[in-house]
């Protein structure tokens, strides 16, 4: 008998159709997840380029708001009317954006002041405490943007902290110093998130003290002109207390030299700070301090305490009168006695040829800034072609000026009322002054050599008949006995007036200014 072969059974063709089902299951799952991750990465992408976008808009808030408050409109910041003081635990915009321990010393712009009013994107809470500013990006990376920056103020009261900052709640006193924290909100339209950043950023000018600064400073003795008058600066030593001369060493104050005060000044021609006359170019013909007077009040030296005043004493005197008036140390006292004998290191100055030499601080600081030039033979490679000057200065130059060769006209006035200059000036020995100079008059000791602590320095300057300076004078030395009289005036607005000079003025974002901490 023959057996016959089973046939397959129809469970066995089954799971293979069963086995082809699953695998094309597995197969559109596969694909799922892969679109999945495609949508996602998709979406990932386009929120990164979105945030990137929102972080530029409020990038470039932050330099418009500094562009607009400090070199459009720096009258802004010392109006008073349009800024309101912030609560120490005032956590809302933007007083918010600064740290709690100074938050009540600082400012921000009076509701509605600066509100630029121009995009109803942003909530009113933060517009109305914005700037002005004009709304250059309305656009970035294709999405329709919204933004706006908040200033945060510290006016910064003299006398000014070469380590610290600190905030005058008042409008009396001040230094032209201010430190603004500029808090940058942006988003993009439509969207419920924004970004906000923050930066500090100080105004300052090279000119250390400003207008606390007595009518004349000397590292050396002080013969002022015989018959000639002095003015004492307004509130150098204080909220009313006016200061005529300052030295480390003796002022020898004989002849008919007399002292007053401004207002005593201009009374005795019947003039006001008012007239027009005084106002556009200082002019008092008949003005004087009247009679001769002995050592006041308003002269601070050391001379065996037979004047006014008790001695000065080291401590309380510059030490470097370079650091005291630019702030950039230039020499360093090595044997105790408070008076700066000894050169600082040099330091790598990078000049505009493109190589590296080894400079002093206040060489270095002097190529840097300085408006004008005038060089001593070979020093040219230092300066930039825009600093070149040459021949004696006059009533049209202003800015900071170094003279390394003479340059003081004789009779002739060097800078303005209106546009006052500050001059370095690196004398002979013995410099005669017969200059009329609006503004910072400063007598540098230069050289390798140690500093002689009896004489304050290498300078020796003299004022001359006819001589006159509205401002100060500041001399790294002795100040000599002069031929005739001469007039120097500390004009406290004049100063003013030189350190807000752009030439004279920078800006420096402060370590650790920049944030995206906070958020509104």
């Amino acid at each position: 008998m023959i057996t016959l072969p089973h046939a397959p059974s129809n469970l066995q063709r089954g799971s293979t159709l069963l086995v082809a089902v699953v695998i094309l299951l597995l197969a559109s799952l596969m694909g799922l997840m892969a679109m999945n991750v495609g949508l996602f990465e998709q979406r990932s992408s386009g929120n990164d380029l979105r945030a990137k976008v929102v972080q530029q808009v409020a990038e470039a808030g932050l330099a418009q708001g500094f562009e607009y408050l400090f070199r459009a409109n720096p009258a802004l910041l010392d109006t008073a009317a349009n800024w309101e003081a912030c609560a120490a635990s005032d956590t809302s915009f933007p007083c918010g954006a600064v740290n709690a321990s100074v938050r009540g010393t600082m400012y921000r712009l009076v509701s509605g002041a600066g509100g630029f009013g121009t995009s109803t994107d942003l909530p009113a809470a933060l517009t109305t405490r914005m700037l002005k500013v004009p709304v250059t990006l309305p656009q970035m990376g294709g999405f329709d943007v919204a933004y706006g920056v908040a200033p945060v103020l510290c006016r910064v009261p003299l006398p000014v902290s070469n380590t610290s900052i600190s905030c005058a709640t008042g409008m009396t006193n001040l230094s032209d110093r201010r430190v603004v924290t500029f808090v940058s909100v942006a988003q993009i339209k439509g969207d419920s998130g924004r970004t906000t950043l923050t930066q500090t950023v100080a105004r300052s000018s090279l000119l250390a003290q400003q207008s606390a600064v007595p009518t004349i400073v000397a590292s050396g003795t002080v013969t002022p002109p015989g018959n000639g008058d002095l003015v004492g600066m307004a509130d150098a030593a204080g909220p009313g207390l006016d200061l005529g001369i300052w030295s480390r060493l003796d002022v020898d104050a004989g002849g008919s030299f007399a002292t007053c005060s401004l207002q005593d000044f201009l009374a005795s021609g019947e003039v006001s700070l008012t007239d027009a006359d005084w106002i556009s170019d200082r002019t008092c013909a008949s003005c004087g301090c009247g009679a001769g007077t002995p050592e006041g009040w308003d002269i601070l030296d050391k001379d065996s305490n037979s004047g006014t005043n008790k001695d000065v004493v080291a401590s309380e005197f510059p030490c470097d009168m370079f650091e005291y008036t630019f702030n950039v140390k230039a020499w360093t006292d090595t044997d105790g006695d408070g008076f700066c004998e000894t050169r600082m290191p040099k330091v790598d100055f990078e000049a505009p040829d493109g190589n590296t030499y080894a400079l002093y601080p206040d060489e270095a600081f002097l190529y840097q800034y300085a408006t004008k030039i005038l060089p001593a033979g070979g020093n040219a490679i230092y300066m930039r072609a825009s600093q070149l000057g040459s021949g004696n200065l006059a009533a049209a130059d202003t800015g900071l000026i170094w003279c390394q060769v003479d340059c003081m006209p004789s009779g002739a006035a060097v800078g303005s009322v209106s546009a006052p200059v500050a001059v370095v000036s690196d004398p002979a020995t013995n410099s005669s002054f017969s200059s009329t100079l609006f503004g910072l008059l400063f007598y540098r000791s230069n050289g390798d050599a140690p500093l002689d602590p009896t004489t304050g320095g290498n300078v020796g300057m003299k004022f001359n008949a006819g001589s006159a300076v509205y401002g100060s004078v500041v001399v790294q030395g002795r100040i000599l006995p002069g031929s005739g009289g001469g007039l120097i005036i500390g004009d406290r607005n004049l100063l003013k007036t030189l350190a807000a000079l752009p030439p004279l003025v920078r800006y420096d974002t402060l370590r650790g200014g920049w944030t995206d901490a906070y958020s509104y």
